[in-house]
């Protein structure tokens, strides 16, 4: 059974979309113990992602491991949209990393850089 095109565009006029920009981690350099690391973004064009905690973690998908708590940052904010800070001299060592980045308003909202050794 056809509907006339007006009833169509009535109902698809009524339904919204949530569109999610949260910020869009770059994949980081590797980085030693005591040298320089530095983590970039694409910034979080809706403005919720103001308190942005960037964890350091390990392990695969089903095992993810946190090492440490790098910053907390405005990942908003267009410039900078890097963080650099000392690598740290962690144990035990792991074949891969990557960071995460995460935000109190939506906690489960998880956002990650790809791996990297």
């Amino acid at each position: 059974m056809y509907r006339p095109l007006s009833a169509v565009f009535a109902v698809a006029s009524t339904l919204s979309v949530t569109v999610f920009a949260a910020p869009s981690p770059l994949t980081p350099p590797t980085g030693a113990a005591g040298k320089t690391c530095t983590i970039s973004w694409t910034p979080d064009t809706t403005g919720t992602w103001k308190e942005t905690n960037i964890e350091l973690m390990s392990g695969n998908n089903q095992a993810m491991t946190h090492v440490t708590t790098v910053a907390t940052v405005d990942t908003t904010s267009a410039a900078p949209s890097t963080f650099t800070y000392p690598c740290p001299d962690v144990s035990p060592n792991s074949v891969v990393y990557f960071y995460q980045f995460s935000h109190s308003t939506e906690p489960t909202n998880l956002v990650w850089t790809t791996r990297f050794g």
